[in-house]
């Protein structure tokens, strides 16, 4: 807007020519501006008072929540999960030990098998030595040779058989030991897994949710606080517009300036007179405004500091965006963990079956290998037989089948040992395989209970703090946006003071008489308000009637009529 208060010339003459058009201007632009100021300010106010209002959805977020109970069947589901995992943490572990416990066994087992091996060496050796020692001894009757050939041909037979045996039970030996050290190795790696999950993501997991029930918890004894606070602002929102009617007033009241200015021209001798109750006008309007605009000012401060203050002691409890998002990894995380622990589990259930199979051929074996001994027994029974026949000649078979006989009784009573250590190891086998099969029940259970109803859960938690979050961003953008808002009017305040300053050397001159013209009269019926129509009465004082000879009538209080009587009209003796 131009600067109209600095054009003013020295004299009353001067001024009145030269400045009427620019102090209509003014005015006439001040009426704009007004009204243009007052606008914003209001849409500022609605959009605070409406930003107040959001603060009951984000407590409706949470209500509903509460309502349907979803943090408490997600905290269930958290310690649901929590239980289940350090469980099957524990039914790991105990699988670990039984393993390791196989394999011990295992090592016994192999440690008998390389004794039966050099057993069987040594068999080899005497067998070796027999058939030399017949073929050199046999010279008598048919008889006693046959019965030698026999006997070194069967317990060549016998010594093959048991080292077959102990070539399969090597074999399975060796398959046993090694699956068994890989499973140890998954069983360690699934223990340090789960582990690591409750020690982890799962402890993560169960301290977010409970960091969750403390914000609702919070919401419970902040929601009656909200809500006072907020019929609190809402009463002070009401008080910073009501405020701002104000502009309203001043507007009217600078028309009904610029109407009093529009009639100067032809106002003839009244045109001081309105000129001063143009100038007393102004100077009543730009105090009242300015009063006005302080007032907003303080109401509309109060308003915005408790919205700030609402927000930041209460509505950001809710901004939990990236609490639900780091519960969401977590979780994810979880999932992840029990895939490869369900994976770790598969392939310990493999060997677990594996080793159902090994044992149940070794069970063959080993009953093949208990009656090596009774066999071998009988061979060198009839071999001592047909040495004494021999005489001499047999004593040396005879020292050899004793020896083949020694050996054989040593491989047998080993055997009965193998047999125990493996069924020790079938037994052991057979507890880890009821492990491992719950373990995977549980397991399998994990991702389709627990975690499922943790994921739908938090995701419903995560929903719900992201719909309270960009509500209170919205508040607080909506508080950011319209920042400085009130300086506008206050600069307008100062255009209006300031333009009242045109009119100033006006306001001093003493009060007018009315004269017999109808333009201050016309220019009174324009006012809405009563302040108006008293600053008028004050500068342009009502004309007293007079006598013939020019001197005032003192006006008299008429006596009152008779009831009875009708009333007359007190002026009629003023001009009959």
């Amino acid at each position: 807007m131009k600067d109209f208060w600095t054009e003013t010339t020295a004299t009353s003459g001067m001024f009145v020519r030269d400045t009427m058009p620019r102090r209509e201007r003014a005015v006439s632009d001040l009426c704009e501006k007004t009204e243009e100021v007052f606008v914003a300010a209001g849409d500022h106010l609605a959009d605070t008072s409406a930003a107040l209002g959001q603060t009951k959805r984000v407590l409706a977020v949470f209500d509903e929540m509460n309502a349907n109970g979803t943090l408490r069947k997600l905290r269930e589901h958290g310690r649901w999960h929590d239980t289940e995992m350090r469980t099957l943490s524990e039914e790991v572990f105990k699988a670990l030990e039984i393993l390791s416990a196989l394999m011990d066994r295992a090592r016994g087992v192999d440690g008998q098998v390389r004794t039966l091996r050099e057993i069987l060496k040594m068999m080899n050796i005497v067998v070796l030595n027999a058939r030399i020692t017949v073929a050199a001894t046999v010279s008598g009757t048919q008889d006693a040779g046959s019965n030698l050939t026999g006997f070194t041909e069967e317990a060549t037979r016998l010594v093959d058989e048991l080292s077959t045996i102990l070539v399969g039970l090597d074999e399975a030996m060796q398959r046993i030991k090694q699956g068994s050290g890989d499973a140890l190795d998954r069983a360690r790696f699934l223990g340090d897994l789960l582990s690591s999950s409750l020690s982890g993501p799962v402890a993560a997991l169960n301290t977010q949710l409970a960091d969750f029930e403390a914000h609702i918890e919070t919401l419970g004894t902040a929601s009656a606080e909200i809500s006072d606070k907020s019929q609190s602002l809402m009463m002070a929102s009401a008080t910073a517009v009501s405020g701002l009617q104000i502009g309203d007033t001043t507007r009217q009241r600078l028309e009904h300036v610029l109407h009093i200015l529009e009639h100067v021209p032809a106002a003839g001798d009244e045109t001081d007179a309105l000129n001063a109750l143009a100038a007393h006008q102004m100077d009543d309007i730009a105090t009242l405004h300015v009063e006005g605009v302080d007032a907003v000012r303080e109401g509309a401060s109060t308003f915005e500091t408790g919205i700030m203050s609402l927000v930041r002691d209460h509505l950001m409890i809710f901004e939990q965006r990236n609490g639900s998002q780091r519960l969401k990894t977590g979780l994810v995380e979880i999932e992840t963990r029990i895939a490869q622990a369900l994976e770790t589990q598969g392939v310990l259930m493999e060997f677990a079956r594996s080793l159902s199979q090994e044992f149940e051929a070794l069970t063959g074996i080993i009953s093949a290998g208990e009656a090596f001994e009774a066999r071998m027994r009988m061979i060198g029974i009839n071999a001592v037989i047909a040495c004494a026949r021999l005489g001499q000649r047999g004593l040396a078979l005879r020292e050899i089948a004793g020896q083949l006989q020694e050996l054989a009784r040593d491989a047998s009573a080993r055997l009965p040992e193998v047999g125990t250590e493996l069924a020790e190891m079938m037994e052991l086998a057979g507890e880890t395989i009821a492990l491992l099969e719950t373990a995977c029940d549980r397991a399998n259970a994990l991702p389709e209970g627990a975690v499922r109803q943790l994921s739908d859960g938090v995701r419903d938690v995560g929903d719900a703090a992201v719909r309270s979050s960009e509500i209170v961003s919205d508040i607080k953008a909506k508080l950011g946006s319209s920042k400085g808002w009130l300086a506008p009017l206050e600069d307008h305040a100062q255009m209006i003071r300031k333009t009242a300053r045109i009119f100033s050397h006006d306001q001093g001159q003493d009060s007018f008489e009315g004269t017999d013209s109808d333009i201050a009269a016309s220019v009174f019926e324009v006012y809405t308000m009563e302040r108006e129509r008293d600053i008028h009465r004050k500068v342009i004082v009502v004309k007293k009637p007079m006598t013939e000879d020019g001197a005032p009538i003192e006006e008299t209080t008429p006596a009152p009529a008779p009831a009875a009587a009708p009333a007359e009209d007190s002026l009629d003796d003023i001009f009959f």
